[in-house]
């Protein structure tokens, strides 16, 4: 009876340092991107539902669409091209006047003269949630976004008369050239977190690949609805 009861032991010793062991072994191997909370819901042509932070009155819905999505032979040999379009919508509801009077009587208002309700697309990498807008990027991709257009202005007031000037589209074009056998491009478009209004981020830091998304203004641990992704393959 001792020694089957000796053997069980050494069973479930050697079951308690596997079980432990694995978890670790896992979490090593999973890419930087699918640990992120963020959503992976970005598909040519469907209108996503984001979030995104303003000064005084906290996060409010958006609405972004990836259009055009194409990709076609890059001219040079073993590289693909990647074309598409983000637009991003304001909220069919706009502005109350109660939210207009907060954003505009808030701290961040005074101090910096900054809404917030910032939209963003970026390129990163899957694996180490770096970004790939730089030429240093280690995986051979090229990318050009243009400017933003925006277009439909629209002008909102609170009860004191006070107003607030928005646009009701925002628009950004890409191209990307990236080798043919690369599956780690990710497109993520969405808003900012609440730290959007710290200057000490470094977005130089961000855009050069030194610092991950993880750490950017563009991606929330707790709020999923920020980022928005889809992974290029």
């Amino acid at each position: 009876m001792k020694k089957i009861q000796k053997r069980w032991l050494v069973l479930l010793l050697a079951c308690i340092l596997v079980f432990q062991a694995a978890p670790v072994q896992a979490q090593t191997q999973k890419p930087y991107m699918k640990r992120m909370n963020l959503s992976w819901d970005l598909k040519p042509g469907k209108k996503v539902t984001f979030q995104t932070h303003w000064a005084g009155i906290g996060y409010k819905d958006g609405l972004v669409t990836l259009k055009d999505y194409k990709i076609t032979d890059a001219e040079q040999d073993g590289y693909k091209k990647l074309t598409f379009t983000v637009v991003f919508e304001e909220d069919q509801a706009g502005f109350r006047p109660k939210e207009v009077h907060k954003l505009l009587e808030s701290d961040i208002w005074e101090k910096y003269e900054d809404t917030g309700g910032y939209y963003n697309v970026t390129l990163v990498d899957y694996t180490t949630g770096r970004c790939l807008e730089n030429m240093s990027n280690n995986r051979d991709v090229t990318a050009e976004i243009s400017d933003a257009v925006q277009t439909g202005e629209k002008e909102y007031k609170d009860s004191d008369g006070c107003s607030l000037t928005c646009y009701k589209k925002t628009t950004w074009k890409a191209a990307v050239t990236y080798p043919e056998n690369y599956q780690g491009l990710c497109i993520v478009a969405g808003g900012a977190n609440k730290n959007v209004f710290d200057s000490a981020f470094d977005y130089d830091g961000y855009y050069a690949g030194d610092v991950k998304f993880g750490k950017s203004v563009f991606y929330s641990m707790l709020n999923k609805k920020v980022a928005h992704a889809i992974r290029v393959i």
